[in-house]
């Protein structure tokens, strides 16, 4: 329940272009980063992938997953709480979120969590001189709506790897629907095709 001093609107629309100019900095320093290390980004996730992959064989050899339909990646809701940038990526079978068995794996894109952490202290700080006394829930607010502009990088990057995604969803053997998508987000959210086979 709100309390009647409840300043949470009045700290976002501060600290809203001050969001804006550091996420356009940090999207600078990321595209360098990523040109540099892309092949090793690219890795990381492959490995979560096969991690993921061979479990699901073994649960397809057990009877207890049917064919792969949905491949949903989306960021972990606890992750503004911890101050780190958690993914997961769910694989489901037809029965999509009524799924009776969960298939999943939590991904921690590393070439993130610097400037998420860099920018998050740099917004705290800003908040903390404008506003006295600054509680730590208003700060988790600050997060919460701060997460959102990394979305969209993740979005991106998903978005122009996911041919390899499908590519090692096919390689790995697991039996997988004529039509599986790559779906970024929730379902109950927002949520986007970013490829179907």
């Amino acid at each position: 329940m709100k309390q009647p001093n409840d300043r949470i609107s009045e700290i976002l629309l501060f600290i809203q272009p001050y969001m804006e100019e550091r996420f356009q900095e940090s999207c600078r320093q990321m595209q360098i980063d990523i040109e540099k290390n892309g092949h090793a980004i690219w890795r990381d996730l492959q490995g979560e992938m096969n991690k993921l992959l061979s479990y699901i064989d073994k649960m397809q050899k057990d009877h207890m997953k049917n064919k792969i339909k949905y491949l949903v990646c989306s960021f972990s809701r606890y992750s503004h709480y911890l101050g780190k940038l958690d993914f997961y990526i769910n694989a489901q079978d037809e029965g999509f979120y009524l799924d009776e068995q969960k298939t999943g794996t939590y991904y921690c894109p590393q070439f993130l969590q610097k400037p998420y952490s860099e920018d998050i202290n740099y917004l705290h700080m800003k908040a903390a001189e404008k506003f006295m006394r600054i509680q730590a829930h208003e700060l988790f607010d600050v997060n919460e709506e701060y997460i959102k502009f990394y979305y969209s990088v993740m979005y991106k990057m998903l978005g122009s790897v996911s041919e390899l995604i499908m590519e090692t969803i096919e390689k790995s053997g697991i039996l997988i629907a004529d039509d599986l998508k790559i779906i970024y987000g929730e379902y109950m959210d927002k949520a986007t095709i970013l490829y179907t086979k």
